[in-house]
């Protein structure tokens, strides 16, 4: 079995995974280790669903740490973190550059040894705990906008479009 993210299974601090989700304790940190140290550099955010119980919001937050090796640059970890607020399955995209040290040390993304998750419940329902499921890095999409007449001149005084 590889050592990989998304397998609920290998997450310390996580319980009840049935390897489609799993339930995290409110502020406590679950934490994922490598067994090597990886390049996240490839990957571009972090997503996952979680399930919220009607007119419930929560605090998300990840924490990214690199290898802890002597570096005149070395940053103990990362943090980004987003409030979600919904009812039933909620996806949810976290991208890197959100990340408070993203453009401090670009070589932090080279050497990550973990990755923590840490819930926080902060209206609604309060059972302590928070149900996820297919947590993974990604990459992100990307939008392109166009059309067909680049520029038109018009007279002055007259509109070439009205909305």
């Amino acid at each position: 079995m590889s050592k990989s993210i998304e397998n609920l299974d290998l997450w310390q601090g996580m319980h009840g995974s049935d390897n489609t989700s799993a339930y995290v304790k409110q502020d406590a940190e679950a934490i994922f280790q490598y067994r090597e140290p990886q390049d996240l550099r490839p990957w571009e955010a972090v997503s996952l669903e979680v399930y919220l119980p009607k007119q419930t919001t929560l605090e998300l937050t990840f924490r990214i740490y690199p290898l802890s090796i002597g570096r005149p640059e070395y940053i103990p970890f990362t943090t980004a973190a987003a409030a979600v607020s919904g009812e039933g399955w909620t996806p949810v995209e976290i991208s890197f550059a959100q990340f408070d040290h993203m453009k401090v040390a670009p070589a932090f993304w080279r050497m990550v040894s973990m990755v923590g998750l840490t819930v926080r419940i902060v209206a609604g329902d309060d059972s302590g705990e928070v149900r996820i499921r297919g947590l993974k890095l990604k990459k992100l999409g990307r939008i392109s906008i166009g059309t067909l007449k680049l520029s038109q001149s018009a007279e002055p005084g007259s509109a070439l479009c009205t909305i």
